[in-house]
Formats: C-alpha cells, sequence, structure tokens
C-alpha cells in the first residue's frame, strides 16, 4: 500500500483517511499500527484515537518495522535520488556510535524496577534451533522476519535476562509497547559502557554497565556479530529458581535447560530507517 501526501499537508484529519484506506484494503484487519517518525508521534496518535476507541486498533511507537525499513532502504538506492528536487541527506556526525552505526544522542533512562531481573549475560543460539522452537512459541515475545541470506547454522548473538519470576518480566516487556512502544533491539552504548533496550522510537533503557574487561569484550563481540547478520539478534527471559548459597557459588542458573525459557524476541537492528531517525 503507498499514499503520497505533501509535507504541507500532513495533519491527523489527512492521516486518518489514509489509514482508513489502507484498513479497507488490507486482506486482514489490524489490531496494532506501528509508526517509527518520532516528527510525528503526536499527529499519529491523534489520528488514531477514533481507530483505538472504536475499532480497539493501538498505535505503538516502534523501530520494528522491517518490511517498511527496507522498502525505504530500496527506494532510497533505486528511486529517491532520481527523482526532482532530490536532496542527499548529510551524515550526522554529532554523539556517540556504536558499531552499528546507530547515534546516541542523549543519556539512558534508568529501566523500570518491574523490568529489572537478577542478572544477564550475552550468548549465541543456532538459527536453525530458533526457526525451530518458535514455530509454535506460545512464551510472550515476537519474532522478525528472517532474511533467506542468513544460513540456518549461523550462531546468532543475543542477551539473556534470568529472573525468578521469568514469565512476569517477559509479560510486562511484552506490554510496555502500550505505553512506552516496542523494545526494538539491545544495543551496547560504547561511550557510557551500558547495554540498553532501545524503546519505541528513540528512547533507550539502561539494562546493566559493561564494567570490566570480559564484558567490554564479550560486547564488543556481540555488536560486531549483530552487524555482521545486518542487526539480527535475540532478547531471551530465563526462568531462575530460588538459590541457596551453593546453588549461587557454582553459578548453577547457567545449567538450565531449555524448558525454562519464558520470553523470546527475534529482532533486526541496523539498516537504514533505523541509523535516519
Amino acid at each position: 500500500f503507498e499514499s503520497i501526501i505533501l509535507e504541507s499537508k500532513v495533519n491527523s484529519k489527512g492521516i486518518k483517511r489514509i489509514l482508513l484506506n489502507a484498513i479497507e484494503q488490507a486482506p486482514v484487519k489490524p489490531t496494532n499500527i506501528r509508526f517509527f517518525r518520532k516528527q510525528a508521534v503526536s499527529i499519529i496518535r491523534k489520528a488514531m484515537e477514533s481507530l483505538e476507541r472504536d475499532e480497539n486498533i493501538r498505535a505503538i511507537k516502534s523501530r520494528s518495522t522491517y518490511a517498511l525499513f527496507d522498502w525505504l532502504e530500496e527506494r532510497s538506492k533505486n528511486v529517491y535520488p532520481f527523482m526532482e528536487g532530490f536532496v542527499p541527506k548529510k551524515k550526522n556526525n554529532v554523539g556517540s556510535s556504536s558499531q552499528s552505526g546507530f547515534v546516541y544522542t542523549r543519556p539512558s533512562e534508568k529501566l523500570p524496577i518491574y523490568l529489572e531481573g537478577e542478572d544477564w549475560s550475552f550468548s549465541e543460539v543456532q538459527l536453525a534451533d530458533i526457526i525451530e522452537n518458535t514455530k509454535d512459541m506460545k512464551e510472550a515475545g515476537r519474532v522478525c522476519p528472517i532474511p533467506d541470506s542468513i544460513p540456518k547454522s549461523t550462531m546468532v548473538p543475543g542477551l539473556v535476562v534470568y529472573s525468578t519470576r521469568a514469565r512476569a518480566l517477559a509479560v510486562a516487556l511484552q506490554g510496555v509497547a502500550v505505553e512506552s512502544g516496542d523494545i526494538s533491539s539491545v544495543s551496547i552504548d560504547e561511550d557510557r559502557a551500558e547495554i540498553v533496550y532501545d524503546v519505541g522510537v528513540e528512547g533507550k533503557w539502561k539494562v546493566g554497565r559493561l564494567d570490566d574487561e570480559r564484558l567490554l569484550r564479550e560486547a564488543a563481540s556481540f555488536e560486531a556479530r549483530k552487524e555482521s547478520l545486518g542487526g539480527l539478534h535475540f532478547l531471551a527471559i530465563h526462568q531462575l529458581p530460588k538459590f541457596g548459597l551453593i546453588d549461587i557459588v557454582f553459578n548453577r542458573k547457567k545449567e538450565l535447560g531449555d524448558e525454562e525459557i519464558e520470553g523470546f524476541w527475534l529482532m533486526r537492528q541496523g539498516n537504514l530507517g533505523w541509523k535516519d531517525l
């Protein structure tokens, strides 16, 4: 679906008309409408008021609009440069950036206490196992489209968050989309030595500090591996039992099996739309 509107004509009424037209043409009525333009948050929210009230269709701030970003990337290479009046966008060198090229220009916010886990670690899982175990996924989470160019034998990097209340934590992470927007990716803010959740259209929540050399090396490897896969990575929420002192000393939480996963998100970060936000 495509609808062109002049910038000078962009307002809530115009966007509402376009949304109603898109919904009418859609083969299945949507339950959520995701958008990534931070400059248009208030206009889109206004346009969506009646749809949320009367049709129960939610507007969600998100950087998980994968198909739209891919479409914009393709058009930025093959369509827009040949249009009359096209002006190339200047590169933004302000702020710090991770290896993926995403620019962070402001500090992260504190992670809401109800989204905190007891511990976290970097990990890798074979793509074939991810595909097999998410076919009929009953846990909280989402799985992004997987590029055909990535072999099934590929090891996908990710972050595992451990919690004694993993199911509640996973449901809470999924629920933040309504107010704050999707958690679209896990990233490393290198200049501030933090691991963060990227939330909504421009927010970031600090998950933890990279406060020793081992964690810094693991974080750098995570970002490099993620970039090599076009931004593909995962977030998993892992159930922990209640530990005694001996369990903690021997770090037995790492011995738990796959059945202890209560939430799983496969995500993509780093394409054109992400970098140009």
